[in-house]
Parts: C-alpha cells; structure tokens; sequence
C-alpha cells in the first residue's frame, strides 16, 4: 500500500473558516503590495468590497462564514475599514478577462451572502487594479490611492444584495 502525502480534503474545515479576517492596517498594506506586485507582472487582481457591516450586530460570523466558504485558499480577506467594510483581494486571475473575472466573483459573493435580515443592508462592489499599468507608484502613494474609494467601481454600480 502506497502512501501519500496529501491529506484527506474530507477531514478539513472549509477553506477560510480558519483564516481570520485581517485587521485594516495589514489589509491595507497587503492591498498595496498587490498593487505593486501587479504593475510589475501586468496582472490585474480583483478587490471586493462589502459595505455595511457598522449597522450590522457585534457577531457577523453568519454573514463572515459564507464567504470565507466562497473564497480561495490565495485569496485575503480583511477589513477595508475596520468593522465597517470588508475588503476581499482576489489575485492570480491566470488568463481570464478582467472584467469576465470580477463580474463571475461578484456574483459568487452574491450567492454566497445570505439574503434576509440584516444582511440586506449589505452593498458589494468589485474593482479591477492597477487601473493604468504606465503609473508607476511608491509604496506610500500606491497605499494612499488605493486607501479611497474609488469613485465609481468601473463598468458597474454596486450591487445591493
């Protein structure tokens, strides 16, 4: 009998029940060692934002638990804005469309979310970054612009769930 070394997928949580949510400032830090990351390898990645979560209850782990379940093991997660929004980076789109990739992400967030009480006042918005791979930023500035909103979140409005 061969052994393996793998280990058996059916004995493990679901992905991201077990990775917690970064606190704002780690976020924001990876954000913008994304950003960079990708302006040099001229790959876009996907930053899904959730708004809502200051009017939601202290306990958002019912909320928080479907999503982690929606997400990749690569992908991080963590607050934009400390207990208010949360942020989601997904990175190593491979060769997909930008556009195709975050309209797909956003609606697997979508299904993921519950869809009655106070997960109502929840609004997803999804931004495909670097928007201009010819803006070469430093860290500090690539942090700063990447720490506001972006006025409008591409080619779509937010979805309200």
């Amino acid at each position: 009998m061969k052994k393996t070394c793998a280990p058996n997928r059916a004995n493990l949580p679901p992905h991201g029940r077990e990775k917690p949510i970064e606190p704002e400032e780690e976020f924001l830090r990876r954000i913008a060692q994304e950003h960079r990351r990708a302006e040099r390898s001229r790959q876009r990645f996907v930053l899904v934002l959730i708004q809502g979560f200051a009017a939601l209850p202290a306990e958002t782990a019912a909320i928080t638990a479907p999503i982690a379940s929606a997400i990749r093991e690569i992908d991080t997660w963590g607050w934009y804005e400390s207990q208010a929004t949360l942020g989601i980076l997904f990175t190593e789109l491979g060769g997909a469309d930008s556009e195709n990739a975050r309209e797909t992400i956003v609606d697997k967030i979508q299904l993921a979310l519950p869809r009655a009480g106070d997960a109502e006042t929840l609004a997803v918005s999804a931004y495909i970054l670097p928007r201009d791979f010819d803006q070469k930023a430093a860290f500090g500035e690539a942090l700063e612009r990447i720490c506001d909103y972006p006025e409008e979140p591409l080619s779509s409005p937010d979805v309200k769930v």
